[in-house]
């Protein structure tokens, strides 16, 4: 049993839950507890990269519209500005799970 909290419903962690329930007798699959965070973690991790590559190339657009109008609007600017900001949220909030998956990588049987 895989027991998540999301503030989000999230398809990662479903197809992760319904992989394992349907692999849960074969014993060529890894079930251990520590495994299964690592690839929940694993896979959030990766969702949470490819949500800033989409947040990196919206700035650069916002940038791009600001800069080629003679005047400074106050919306895209706004706009702008809690795009950085959300970056800047998201990559701190992994900074700490950086070590953690390491360690669990690490640790992890091959």
């Amino acid at each position: 049993m895989i027991i998540s909290i999301t503030t989000y419903p999230t398809n990662h962690i479903d197809a992760l839950r319904e992989f394992y329930q349907k692999n849960h007798e074969k014993k060529e699959v890894k079930t251990s507890t520590y495994y299964i965070l690592y690839k929940i973690l694993d896979n959030m991790y990766d969702k949470t990269i490819t949500m800033l590559k989409k947040f990196t190339k919206d700035v650069s657009d916002i940038e791009e519209q600001l800069f080629s109008s003679p005047e400074l609007e106050k919306t895209s600017l706004s706009e702008l500005m809690i795009k950085k900001r959300n970056i800047i949220a998201l990559k701190h909030m992994f900074i700490p799970h950086q070590d953690i998956l390491y360690e669990l990588q690490r640790t992890l049987p091959k």
